[in-house]
């Protein structure tokens, strides 16, 4: 099968190659960047927990911490966002809040929860998060005077948002509820713009219905891969050349993976409609114009795809009144430039993390903190750690290594 000359993702361990591709999409004004994680390899297909398609066809292995990635790139730029994945299953909040101001693996998880579960821990998360955020400083309390001292738990000084601009992907039922509440952004994706537009729907009127927010407020983003040439004859010449490097064996292992289920349990014409599955729901829970604000473009060719982009597309959407020609807001907030309002730094009033802002004026025994929920999630963010009994002390973890 073989890697396309002109794609660079081989230089991924390079970081001038990430430098240099922060800079050629800066140079474009995409509103940012978005770098997905993966917490462990695809072990569902010819499995169970087989990872040899993953591994012999690079199916997102090997991969890097994305979060180790970003200050290289943030520092080569003005004003290019940057999105990370996290999971908050997995990570703890106040680690993942001291990450986002300058991931944690195997803490102790036996198995992965449930699929709503999952969304259940989430809102708890961003709860803590919140608190370490939005309530810990109040928004004079640093002063840069040696005589004046810092209140707040969170040691981290806040930064310019505060609380990172959400973004959320999934729109199964649970998914959508908690995007509905909690999400700035969403990635949406469907067979079709009316699956699309339907999700988006949904969303809006909960948002609006369940929790109070300007339905509008939230920004949708579809996932395209575009093929593009200066001719339709070109691009279909590109698609053809691109399909002559893609492996079947790959992309089951890639696809079974994200859904976790295993389709050598059904014919190949037979339909996938409902399938219980405790990775991604919302890929296969619906088969029946859309109202998107943009898109989240995925690449063939890295940097090629964004070349392409650049030379002939938003010379076209920029004629046509469609796309920027440069950020709103220069070095600014990534919240400004997205939500299209100078000066919006930190969350909107209607979101739940403006309740816990500590604000300029308000004394201390002043700042009401919003009451937890009575139930909370039974997977406690508390990690819970195995007691010896003859030392009464936390047994010592064995880390899994390949001999």
């Amino acid at each position: 099968m073989g890697i396309p000359a002109d794609d660079q993702f081989s230089d991924f361990n390079n970081v001038h190659h990430r430098t240099k591709l922060a800079k050629l999409l800066e140079a474009a004004k995409p509103h940012g960047i978005f770098i997905a994680d993966v917490l462990g390899g695809y072990n569902v297909y010819q499995g169970p927990r087989n990872l040899s398609a993953a591994i012999k066809y690079g199916v997102q292995w090997p991969f890097n911490e994305p979060l180790a990635i970003v200050p290289a790139m943030a520092a080569a730029t003005e004003s290019l966002g940057f999105r990370v994945m996290a999971a908050t299953t997995y990570e703890q909040p106040y680690h993942l809040a001291r990450y986002l101001d300058s991931a944690a693996r195997n803490l102790g998880a036996t198995k992965q929860p449930k699929h709503d579960e999952r969304y259940a821990i989430a809102e708890e998360y961003l709860r803590i998060m919140y608190k370490l955020w939005q309530e810990s400083w109040r928004d004079d309390a640093m002063v840069l005077n040696r005589e004046t001292g810092v209140p707040g738990p969170y040691i981290r000084q806040p930064s310019p948002q505060r609380t990172r601009l959400l973004f959320q992907a999934g729109t199964s039922k649970a998914g959508k509820a908690f995007a509905s509440q909690y999400a700035e952004a969403i990635f949406v994706a469907g067979h079709s713009p009316a699956i699309v537009a339907k999700n988006i729907a949904e969303i809006q009127q909960q948002a609006q219905e369940k929790f109070g927010r300007d339905p509008k407020a939230i920004k949708f983003l579809a996932l395209i891969c575009p093929i593009i040439g200066k001719m339709e004859e070109e691009a279909a010449a590109k698609f053809a050349g691109l399909q002559n490097y893609g492996d079947i064996n790959g992309a089951l292992a890639l696809f079974w993976g994200w859904t976790g289920i295993d389709l050598d349990q059904y014919d190949e014409d037979q339909g996938l409609r409902h399938v219980e599955s405790n990775t991604i729901r919302s890929a296969v829970e619906d088969e029946s114009e859309s109202d998107v604000d943009g898109f989240n473009i995925a690449y063939a060719l890295k940097p090629g795809t964004f070349v392409d982009i650049i030379e002939l597309l938003l010379p076209e959407l920029r004629k046509n009144g469609l796309f920027w020609n440069d950020y709103l807001v220069k070095g600014g907030a990534c919240r400004e430039n997205v939500t299209g309002h100078v000066g919006q730094k930190y969350p909107a009033d209607d979101h739940p993390a403006a309740r816990y802002h500590w604000r300029v004026g308000v004394e201390k025994a002043d700042h009401v903190i919003p009451p937890e929920p009575e139930q909370e999630s039974k997977h406690s963010l508390k990690r819970q750690l195995d007691i010896s009994p003859e030392t009464g002390r936390p047994k010592r973890r064995e880390s899994a290594r390949v001999p």
